[in-house]
């Protein structure tokens, strides 16, 4: 089966200046995976860890320094301005905040209905009945297409921005962060949304996310990202029940709790987080980590690690660093089918 996207070493950074110094953020550096037909990747990481300008590369609103990016058989990276609008068709993106990403003097139907205008998939009459029909399976009224953004709460923003972004039929969504502005009940409607949605219209996401337990109840495989790297990857309950990183456990640790009496010992990370400026070719975690050894200051790569299992951590393999079996608890009953 070939993977609906493939990520091949993606790479960015950005050229900084400080006095009389220039120096090189690594924002995203050598990043690797594949998102299969019908599947929900989360990449989870803290703000700042590369997240969003992964989003970014692949759909080429930004350019990578490096690497390369496929959907299906075809590639983005290095496609023509032709060709790259057309492959837009077969992905879209829905970005964190909707406020910022939808025009606030144009009204919620014509926004919708715009990717039609532009790829010319549809005219006239046309267009306003594939509209109605998206605000109609996005959970919109058909009242709602001759409102302003302004005039919307913020769920119903980010139902609008999703109508938009699937008006196209795409195959593969990025979402970066849609629920992060969100309360937790209307979290939870759009979360149910999402997946419903997935399997009327046989989507892929790629869903970039802070959070471990709304990554728990919608992916089917994680990434753990961290400084630019991804550090550890594998299937949601494993990675859960598993962790094989110590970031990865730092993670699991932050998740909040539904009762004090279900709070476990916390690891408490030493150090600030790692910007990577001109980074060191060791591990980007070893001045926060318990584990930390002069064998970590060595170039580390992401390795397997058991059957879909990759994790970055030299003293993982050497035995160092104790692998523990945690007891995962059930995800929260606030979203629910």
């Amino acid at each position: 089966m070939i993977p609906v996207l493939t990520v091949r070493h993606l790479s960015r950074s950005y050229r900084l200046r400080q006095g009389w110094r220039r120096r090189t953020l690594h924002a995203v550096d050598d990043v690797s995976f594949e998102v299969m037909p019908g599947e929900t990747v989360a990449l989870v990481g803290e703000s700042g860890s590369g997240k969003s300008t992964v989003a970014r590369c692949l759909l080429r609103l930004e350019e990578p320094d490096g690497g390369r990016v496929f959907l299906g058989d075809e590639e983005l990276t290095g496609a023509s301005a032709a060709r790259l609008r057309r492959l837009r068709l077969r992905a879209q993106i829905v970005f964190q905040d909707p406020s910022e990403s939808l025009n606030p003097r144009m009204k919620v139907g014509a926004q919708i209905g715009e990717p039609l205008h532009l790829h010319r998939l549809a005219r006239g009459r046309e267009v306003r009945s594939r509209m109605l029909e998206m605000l109609d399976l996005c959970g919109l009224e058909p009242q709602h297409a001759d409102l302003y953004p302004h005039q919307l709460s913020g769920g119903q923003r980010q139902r609008v921005g999703l109508a938009r972004a699937l008006i196209t039929r795409p195959r593969f969504v990025v979402l970066d962060e849609p629920t992060s502005a969100l309360d937790v009940s209307v979290q939870a409607q759009l979360l149910n949304l999402l997946r419903r949605l997935q399997r009327e219209l046989d989507l892929s996401y790629l869903f970039i996310t802070h959070d471990l337990g709304v990554a728990r109840w919608i992916a089917q495989r994680i990434l753990v990202m961290y400084a630019g790297q991804i550090v550890e990857a594998g299937p949601t309950e494993e990675l859960f029940s598993r962790p094989l990183h110590p970031y990865t456990r730092l993670l699991l640790d932050a998740i909040p709790v539904d009762s004090p009496r279900m709070r476990r010992q916390r690891e408490s990370p030493a150090g600030e987080p790692y910007i990577a400026i001109d980074p060191a070719p060791g591990c980007r975690l070893i001045g926060r980590c318990r584990w930390a050894a002069a064998e970590c200051q060595a170039p580390v790569e992401l390795l397997d690690s058991g059957p879909r299992r990759l994790v970055r951590c030299v003293g993982h393999f050497s035995g160092r660093v104790p692998v523990v079996e945690r007891e995962v608890l059930s995800p929260s009953q606030t979203v629910m089918d």
